[in-house]
């Protein structure tokens, strides 16, 4: 089974230095990227991040002499072979977890029109787990547990102008997560003509992105390295940590398991549960008391509209079996 959202996001063009050997032509700035806490309370459940709160999102074009019929993106199938990009996770973040496992794992995709992820809608783009960490990569290099997407799935999430959409991939029998730390993997399409483009972290401070070219031993290196050594990469993946059942948690936990995003927003945001199953009820109001949006998550991301709605802060109430919690928005 497999769940989706789509989320929006401003673009703007900007330069990019070219990297050693890879023609880099221009990138495309994704703003308003903001909220996604990392998880690291004793609970240490929910969605796992490398980005810090006011991290924005990217993509970058590269160009390759005689074209590049599969795209040409630094974090997708960019015609040098590249046949997987992945991110490493420390045990750190879910060390605090009993039998961690993953339940699910969020990847932000780019398309703008007939450029960016896109192919015959029948093949697949598979998401990889893997053993490992940032400093190593894969190891060993055969994956634990492999969820598959159709390129239709995907690409049904792109619609008039939005041009990020996240994917959750969802394992039916969660995996157990290493002791040592894990990545998470997109296995790149390898037709011709199809291709997945990955959002990642603008200006990282660490690399925790990783590339695997088969017809380069030892086969896994860092994007970092990939692409010249001098720029980092974070790609745009969040798993999902499952942990303690619902009644377990206690209430001033919850809050830490509901993600608004992005936030601030121009009215249009998406509330994303940690946790697997879980089932509640959103109202937004205003200021003044106004209800102006209801709905609700039936186990999984609802999404809010409050583009016709004034700037200025809006409160989100999330109910759900064993928990009642305020959040605050922005509209600008």
């Amino acid at each position: 089974m497999k769940k989706f959202t789509t989320l929006f996001f401003a673009l703007t063009a900007t330069a990019f230095m070219a990297q050693t050997n890879k023609h880099v032509s221009k990138s495309v700035e994704l703003n308003n990227v903001s909220d996604l806490q990392q998880r690291s309370n004793a609970a240490a459940c929910g969605t796992l991040q490398n980005f810090s709160p006011s991290s924005s999102l990217m993509v970058q074009l590269a160009a390759i002499s005689g074209g590049c019929p599969t795209g040409g993106y630094v974090t997708g199938n960019n015609c040098y072979g590249e046949t997987e990009k992945a991110t490493a996770y420390a045990a750190s973040l879910y060390s605090a977890v009993i039998s961690p496992s993953l339940s699910s794992c969020y990847v932000f995709f780019y398309r703008s029109g007939n450029v960016g992820t896109t192919g015959t809608a029948t093949n697949s783009i598979d998401l990889k787990l893997y053993s490992g960490n940032m400093a190593s990569g894969p190891s060993p290099t055969s994956p634990i547990a492999t969820c598959s997407a159709s390129i239709g799935a995907i690409t049904a999430l792109f619609s008039g102008s939005n041009n990020v959409a996240a994917y959750q991939y969802v394992f039916n029998n969660p995996p157990a997560l290493p002791t040592n730390g894990f990545l998470c993997s997109v296995a790149l399409p390898t037709t011709l003509g199809d291709t997945a483009v990955i959002a990642h972290k603008q200006a990282p401070t660490t690399n925790s992105a990783w590339e695997k070219n088969p017809n380069y031993p030892p086969y896994w290196f860092t994007i970092k390295n990939g692409w010249g050594g001098t720029t980092n990469y974070e790609l745009a993946m969040f798993p999902v940590v499952s942990c303690a059942s619902m009644t377990n948690i206690k209430e001033n936990e919850m809050e830490n398991f509901f993600t608004i995003f992005p936030n601030p927003s121009q009215g249009v945001f998406s509330i994303i549960p940690g946790i697997e199953g879980i089932e509640y009820e959103l109202n937004v109001c205003d200021l003044a008391g106004r209800n102006v949006f209801a709905t609700k998550g039936n186990k999984g991301i609802a999404q809010a509209d409050l583009h016709l709605e004034a700037k200025g802060i809006y409160f989100v109430n999330i109910k759900s079996v064993n928990s009642n919690i305020t959040k605050k928005v922005i509209i600008n």
